[in-house]
Order: structure tokens, then C-alpha cells, then sequence
């Protein structure tokens, strides 16, 4: 095995170190919550001459897991009403993604540092509660310093519907905004991406909630029947991306769609984005293409990213079901 460069080691030592702590942070949770006990409540604390949120996103998680921590940071900025500051995305040095309109650059002197209480699971309302009283603490100890507030590693909250604009704005904003647009404005096809890869098998279980991501070829065939029967996508082009090889896919190849295999990273993000419809794997890059997206999405359930079941939003059953109908009213809602 080829040896890691030592200059990573002091990240390596604190990637792991919280790692274990996440481990036993959600029984930490309890303690935390009797020891600042506030009522519950979504009043946000006052914002202060300055109070910004750097995000710490993953330096090791691939694109799309790395835009969705970035949005979760962006959330928590929100909520907890701090100015964004952004987060690194190590993933993507070519600059895809252009966030700089959400974000805030704090002064370059006077910044007081101070990490967040990594809380582990952050829907648990408990959370907010924790933050806000930890924040309301630092404010009142330091009232006439800048405040940088530094999120937890990879945080994590997966209602992130509400960042459609931001994440569509970033991706416009960003090096392909203009090929983005043009394929936008062309694009008479639905996008179907596959989920595959090493990291993903029948018998793996991981993510949010221990929910398994592995979904059997039949699954997506049944899909694309119910696609064809439905007015409107008789006929239209359906593109499947995945990683993997023809043979992988027999079941797909003789449904009479385009298997795309492979292909560039950022070109399938751009063209699941354009897409007059894209059917979701439980993946979190396909997922940020939907937030990019004006156009309808249909979103495998359950899954821990909150996928919504109204306007543009269409859920599909484990088994591939869904209502055509619902699906004929996202379209002629003009999405």
C-alpha cells in the first residue's frame, strides 16, 4: 500500500479523531440538552456586528457529497442567522460550482475562532437547541469581536429543497454556466442515473440511517415502462448513466433506451441537470443536479436527502411506482 504523505498526517489524525467522536456525540446530545435547556423554539439568536459560519466540508468525499455538506453548512448558517462564509470543496478545481454569491468574506483581523458542538444526528431537534445556546454563550463572552464559527466536519441536514436557487445560481455562476444554459434550453430527453461503483453493493449498508443504496436493475426497467405509458414520454429519449460495463446492464440495453457509461463527471452533471425529467439514484450527485434543475424530478423513497412529493417533486416506491398523474400535473405546472 503506498505510503500517505506525512504532511496530511495532522488532518488524518483530526478526520479521525471526530470521527470516533460523532461515534458517541448523539448520547452526548442528551447531556448537552439538560445542560443549556431552552424551550423549543425557532426564533433565531440576534445577529451580531459580525457572526460568520465556515463550513468544513469533507477534503476527502467526492463531488457530490462534498456540494451536499456545503449546502447543510449553508442551512445551519441560516438558522443559526450567520453570514456564510463558505467551505472548501477540494473536489472541484475547476470551479463547477461558483458559490461566491452566497457567501460572506469575513475581516481579515479580529476574528475570534470557535468550533461548533459536533451534535451527531442533526435532524434530532435537540440540535438546534444545543447551537443556538452555545452561540447565545459565545456572543454574550465575546461582544465586540468578530465571531467565526466553525461547523463540525461533513455536517449533515438533508432537507435541503430550500437551496434550489443557491445551488442553481452556484452552477450558472460557475465555469460551464454558459454550456449549462445552452443544454438547458435544448434538452428533450429524460436522464436516469444508475448508481454503481465500489463503494456501493447489494449487502452494503451505509449512509443516514443505515439505508441500503444498492437497487436492482429490474427496478429501473420498471421505471422506464411506466415512463413510456405515461403522455408525453412515449417517445422522448431516456439516457441511463452509470459507472460499470455493457454487460452490467442487459436488462437495460434491451429496453430501448441510450446507456451512457462512464462519462465525464461535470458533462453528466450538467446534462442530469438540463434534463426535461431526471429519475434519481440514491446518490448525492445526481441529488445536487436536482437542486440545479427547474425541470421534474423523480426521487427514489425512502432515503435520508428529504425528497418532496409536490410541485416538480414526484416520489417513486421501492418497487418503481409512481402516480402518472402527479407526474402530468409537475409538467403542466410549467416546471
Amino acid at each position: 500500500m503506498r505510503a500517505r504523505p506525512f504532511g496530511t498526517l495532522g488532518l488524518r489524525f483530526r478526520l479521525r479523531l471526530e470521527g470516533r467522536f460523532n461515534a458517541f456525540a448523539h448520547t452526548a446530545a442528551f447531556w448537552l440538552d439538560r445542560k443549556w435547556a431552552q424551550p423549543p423554539t425557532h426564533t433565531n439568536p440576534s445577529r451580531s456586528a459580525g457572526a460568520y459560519l465556515e463550513i468544513e466540508v469533507h477534503p476527502y468525499a467526492l463531488i457530490g457529497r462534498q456540494v451536499s455538506s456545503w449546502v447543510s453548512g449553508y442551512l445551519w448558517a441560516k438558522d443559526l442567522d450567520f453570514e456564510c462564509a463558505g467551505g472548501a470543496l477540494t473536489k472541484d478545481p475547476e470551479g463547477l460550482f461558483d458559490f461566491s454569491r452566497v457567501t460572506s468574506r469575513p475581516p481579515e483581523s479580529g476574528v475570534k475562532r470557535v468550533w461548533l458542538t459536533p451534535v451527531g444526528d442533526q435532524s434530532d431537534p435537540r440540535v438546534a437547541r444545543i447551537l443556538r445556546a452555545q452561540v447565545a454563550s459565545v456572543k454574550a463572552k465575546f461582544p465586540d469581536l468578530v465571531l467565526m464559527f466553525r461547523s463540525s466536519l461533513d455536517p449533515g441536514l438533508w432537507g435541503q429543497v430550500p437551496t434550489e436557487g443557491a445551488v442553481r445560481g452556484a452552477l450558472q455562476a460557475g465555469s460551464p454556466g454558459e454550456k449549462f444554459d445552452r443544454q438547458e434550453a435544448q434538452a428533450e430527453y429524460v436522464a436516469s442515473h444508475v448508481r454503481r461503483g465500489a463503494d456501493i453493493h447489494e449487502n452494503h449498508m451505509g449512509g443516514a440511517g443505515g439505508i441500503n443504496r444498492w437497487v436492482l436493475e429490474d427496478w429501473h426497467v420498471e421505471v422506464v415502462k411506466a415512463l413510456r405509458a405515461t403522455d408525453g414520454f412515449d417517445d422522448m429519449e431516456i439516457q441511463v448513466y452509470a459507472l460499470e460495463q455493457p454487460k452490467d446492464f442487459p436488462l437495460l440495453a434491451l429496453a430501448g433506451v441510450l446507456v451512457k457509461l462512464n462519462g465525464d463527471r461535470d458533462t453528466d452533471l450538467i446534462e442530469f441537470a438540463s434534463a426535461r425529467l431526471l429519475v434519481l439514484s440514491s446518490s448525492s450527485f445526481s441529488f445536487t443536479a436536482a437542486l440545479a434543475s427547474r425541470n421534474v424530478i423523480l426521487g427514489r423513497v425512502p432515503w435520508w436527502h428529504k425528497v418532496p412529493d409536490t410541485g416538480r417533486w414526484v416520489n417513486i416506491d421501492a418497487k418503481g411506482n409512481f402516480s402518472t398523474t402527479q407526474l402530468s400535473a409537475a409538467i403542466a405546472g410549467g416546471v
